[in-house]
């Protein structure tokens, strides 16, 4: 009985004698228990309830808005942006040591795709079974349709591959940074973006553009690269005869008008913009070289120039897609077109799906049963008006100059795998393996659903599946691999019962074509009319010369929405600024 007591009354002491009543707790305790509650990084407000000093002059101007000046500012950014893109009236404030580790986060993670494309093209493959096994390694490349490009790398580009670098960054509740997906090489919200929606806001919001101060401008990024450019043209570019010429080559199809907008950007810097349907422009492709052929309006003998570089704004596949090298990868990228098309009967679907399924000893689909059945698709249901089955292609034997090294391009073709998002679950090791570095940027906590057995062999992980759809619904994201943009994402808490469940026989069906990952929920932009979920994405130019990262680009969505931020999906743009750390700096740079 004394025993029973004692045990009463030290449980009974442990407790507070009188439980707060949360209706009377302060304003201030509300909010913090609200800050702690939250599944997000707010990056407006501290844990506390305050504002964070560097938004605090753009705040109470957005705060100052009416509703309806609210809307008619984004539907007027709009306007400017060409008619595609609305922009968010509070942008995305990061202060320069934030910047800092952004910079270094993307350095760091494109120096280890480096070395693993060195290592992967030269042959060596030293990561092969230690870092990736290799069957997943030789599927990630069977899907891209990429594997026959090899031999051709391998001769000529070993030690200088380029590419447009831009991994999609959220921050998690614990103020990290997280990387979502890979991307590289024709990469979406360049300059063509950055710099148009920095001049909308600095014409739409003139009165707290002076106050803040921006220590960063977009034009940097953009004038960096094609100095990093300038650096591997060959010849190096003039205005002689004997100089060569910078050209950027734009291909349909095109995303939006962003790709109108960066080749003005170019074009101001004197990069020739040259189309398909450039009237007085045309790129001819020679035994020693690419040239560009201008004809005068008033007639005459056309006048020549060597492209010294190349800016590939499009796909390789875009731009020569008969070349041998690419052929494959070509006629992946329309079967999957077709797929997406409703227009696509079921059974011609179907054909096609069984088309694209590769080989399982060398990951590789069979071109020539590809090529049959989409000419059997197109006889039954229709055909692309530009189908590589019947288009010899803008530019026949680009890739061909390209791959052998007689013209420079800033974009090396065989490296779209890397975008792939089995691959993505594998840059934290290849960071630890090549650099002997711990990751600046984690990816989400991941799961594949296979494990590799004693011989090699992948097998389904049949238990953390049936976990995952029974009872790791509210905090798993599941991906497909190759899936773009926004497709193929499965974000368990914005799904239905259904539609989750329905997942399982899915990936069962094909284990390595999915993973799974933890849900973080993106970070937050509360501006006092809506609260927005916000990505940035830290776009960066990697050569033999060195890495060029640029200040930022986002992307952001009502918080209401599928959980989803890209562009395609209702997404606006979000403009990043950078400001210093120094609240006396702030002050004084305001002045």
């Amino acid at each position: 009985m004394k025993k029973f007591i004692w045990i009463w009354l030290v449980v009974l002491l442990s407790q507070p004698l009188f439980a707060a009543d949360p209706s009377k707790l302060s304003r201030a305790s509300r909010e913090d228990r609200a800050q702690a509650e939250a599944p997000y990084y707010d990056e407006v407000y501290n844990p506390d309830g305050t504002v964070r000093e560097k938004y605090r002059e753009a705040l109470e101007w957005v705060k100052s808005l009416t509703d309806k000046e609210y809307k008619a500012w984004i539907a007027t950014s709009k306007k400017i942006l060409s008619g595609d893109t609305p922009m968010a009236p509070l942008p995305q404030i990061v202060t320069e040591s934030e910047g800092k580790v952004i910079k270094a986060g993307t350095e760091q993670r494109a120096k280890a795709i480096v070395a693993f494309l060195n290592d992967h093209y030269s042959g060596q493959q030293t990561y092969r079974d230690k870092v990736i096994p290799g069957k997943i390694i030789d599927q990630i490349i069977g899907r891209t349709g990429e594997a026959p490009l090899f031999p051709m790398i391998q001769k000529n580009h070993v030690g200088k591959f380029r590419f447009l670098y831009g991994p999609d960054l959220i921050r998690g509740k614990d103020g990290q940074y997280y990387v979502l997906e890979d991307n590289l090489g024709f990469v979406g919200g360049t300059p063509g973006d950055t710099i148009p929606a920095r001049e909308a806001f600095d014409a739409l919001a003139p009165e707290v553009r002076e106050k803040l101060p921006i220590t960063n401008d977009p034009k940097d990024f953009l004038a960096a690269t094609i100095e990093n450019l300038s650096q591997s043209a060959s010849p190096k570019i003039g205005h002689f005869s004997k100089d060569g010429v910078m050209v950027m080559l734009a291909t349909p199809p095109y995303g939006d008008k962003e790709d109108v907008r960066m080749a003005e950007e170019f074009a101001k810097r004197g990069v020739v913009l040259v189309t398909p349907n450039t009237r007085n422009k045309k790129l001819r492709v020679r035994d020693d070289g690419v040239y560009l052929e201008e004809k005068s309006k008033y007639g005459g003998k056309p006048y020549e120039r060597k492209v010294g570089m190349l800016w590939l704004n499009s796909e390789h596949a875009w731009a020569d897609p008969k070349n041998p090298y690419i052929y494959l990868k070509s006629l992946m990228d329309e079967a999957r077109s077709y797929l997406d098309e409703k227009d696509t009967s079921p059974k011609s679907k179907e054909q096609i799906r069984k088309a694209l399924e590769p080989d399982p000893e060398t990951g590789t689909v069979d071109p020539k049963t590809l090529e049959r059945v989409l000419k059997t698709v197109a006889d039954k249901d229709f055909m692309f008006e530009d189908s590589v089955l019947t288009s010899r292609g803008p530019n026949p034997g680009l890739v061909q100059a390209i791959l052998d090294g007689r013209v420079q391009s800033n974009y090396t073709p065989g490296l779209e795998f890397v975008g792939d998002k089995m691959f993505h679950t594998y840059v934290e090791d290849l960071v630890r393996f090549y650099l002997k570095e711990e990751p600046i940027f984690r990816n989400p906590p991941t799961d594949r659903f296979f494990s590799v057995g004693k011989s090699g062999q992948l097998e389904l992980d049949q238990e953390l599946l049936h976990k995952t759809i029974k009872e790791l619904r509210e905090e798993r994201v599941v991906k497909i691999v190759d899936g773009r943009g926004g497709d193929g994402i499965y974000i368990g808490p914005k799904m239905t019962d259904k539609e989750w469940k329905n997942l399982e026989d899915l990936v069962a069906a094909d284990i390595t074509r999915f993973i799974s990952q933890k849900f973080i929920h993106p970070s937050v932009i509360k501006d006092g009319h809506r609260t927005w979920i916000i990505d940035r994405r830290s776009f960066s130019y990697v050569s033999e010369n060195g890495i060029t990262v640029s200040g930022g680009w986002g992307r952001s969505n009502t918080i209401d929405g599928d959980g989803k931020v890209n562009m395609s999906k209702n997404g606006t743009l979000s403009l990043v600024i950078h400001v210093p750390d120094c609240t006396q700096a702030l002050k004084k740079l305001a002045q």
